[in-house]
C-alpha cells in the first residue's frame, strides 16, 4: 500500500481506479488537490489502487454552489491522475468508504483483490482513451398565447385547413430533425471506439436573438462517445461539416475522462449516499 497518512479507523473518499504506477513506470503519487484542499492519496494492492482522500464517515452536503466547487475539484482530481497513469475508471461523486472491524482502507484493499481481475481489464480497455461529448438541439418556438375573439382566425373549412397545414408542416420539421439526428448518430458511431446515449433533459428557454420570440431548445441528440486521440480530430471535422437547418445547435465538449464509459462494479460497502439536494450536479 502507498504510504497513506492515519491508517486506523476512518472513512476514504473515492476518486477512481488507476494503475498502481504511472506511465514512466513509477508508483502514482496524487498530484491535484481533492475536495475543499484535502491532500489525495493513492491506496494500492498488487497493480492498482484507488485515488482517495482520508475524511469524516459521513457525506458531503451544501448549497449548489458549494457542490458545484466539489464536483469541479473531482473533476480536476480525476483528470490529473489520468493523466498520469494513462487510464482511470471514475467513480461518482460522494463515494466513501468507512471502516468497518478493520480500517477503511484495508477494506478498499481487499476490495482491491476480490474485483482485481475486473478491475485491470476494464483499465486496460479504457487506456488512452478519452470521453467526447455531442449534444444536437432544435430551437423551437413556443406555443403562443391564444388568440382574442377580436383576432381569432374564422371558422369553418379555411380555418381547418390553415390548421391541418401547420400540422403537416411542424411534422415535416420534426421527421427531418429526426433524420438528421439519427445520420449524426450513426457517423459519431463509426468514427469512435464507443458511444453511450444519455437521457434527455428538460428542453431549455430563452429569447431568439433579437428578443422578440420566445423560443424552447428541444434536445434531439445527447451522446456520449469513447475515442482515441487520433479520432478526436475528424470527429470534430464531421460535425463542423454538418449542413444542417440554422434552427438546429450541436454541442462538442471533451476530452473528458471515461465517465459514461466506467462500467458497473460491484463496490465495497460505502457511506449513505447524501440527501437528494447533493445529487442534482450531474456527473461532472
Amino acid at each position: 500500500m502507498t504510504d497513506f497518512p492515519d491508517p486506523g479507523h476512518t472513512a476514504l473518499y473515492l476518486y477512481g481506479v488507476v494503475p498502481s504506477v504511472d506511465a514512466d513506470g513509477e508508483p502514482l503519487v496524487a498530484a491535484a488537490r481533492g475536495l475543499d484542499g484535502a491532500n489525495v492519496h493513492v491506496v494500492t494492492s498488487r497493480d492498482i489502487g484507488v485515488v482517495t482522500h482520508v475524511c469524516a464517515p459521513v457525506p458531503y452536503e451544501g448549497d449548489v454552489a458549494q457542490v458545484h466547487a466539489w464536483v469541479l475539484a473531482q473533476h480536476e482530481v480525476v483528470t490529473s491522475a489520468r493523466a498520469q497513469a494513462g487510464t482511470i475508471l471514475p467513480i461518482r461523486f460522494n463515494s466513501i468508504v468507512a471502516a468497518t472491524d478493520s480500517p477503511a482502507a484495508q477494506v478498499l484493499i481487499d476490495w482491491l483483490d476480490q474485483s482485481h481481475d475486473q478491475l485491470a481489464a476494464r483499465l486496460d480497455e479504457l487506456r488512452d482513451r478519452v470521453e467526447l461529448g455531442v449534444q444536437v438541439f432544435a430551437e423551437r418556438a413556443s406555443p403562443g398565447v391564444p388568440a382574442s375573439p377580436a383576432t381569432a382566425p374564422a371558422r369553418g373549412r379555411a380555418y381547418f385547413q390553415a390548421q391541418l397545414g401547420q400540422r403537416q408542416e411542424k411534422e415535416r420539421v420534426r421527421a427531418n430533425e429526426a433524420l438528421i439526428a439519427s445520420s449524426v448518430f450513426g457517423e459519431l458511431a463509426a468514427l469512435s471506439e464507443g458511444i453511450v446515449v444519455n437521457p434527455k433533459r428538460p428542453q431549455r428557454e430563452g429569447n431568439d436573438t433579437a428578443g422578440s420570440a420566445h423560443t424552447a431548445a428541444q434536445m434531439l441528440l445527447d451522446v456520449a462517445l469513447l475515442a482515441l486521440p487520433d479520432q478526436v480530430g475528424p470527429i470534430g471535422e464531421y460535425l463542423a461539416g454538418i449542413a444542417s437547418p440554422p434552427e438546429l445547435t450541436l454541442r462538442f465538449t471533451g476530452p473528458w475522462p471515461p465517465y459514461a464509459f466506467t462500467g458497473a462494479f460491484d463496490m465495497p460497502l460505502l457511506v449513505p449516499e447524501a440527501s437528494d439536494a447533493i445529487h442534482q450536479q450531474g456527473s461532472t
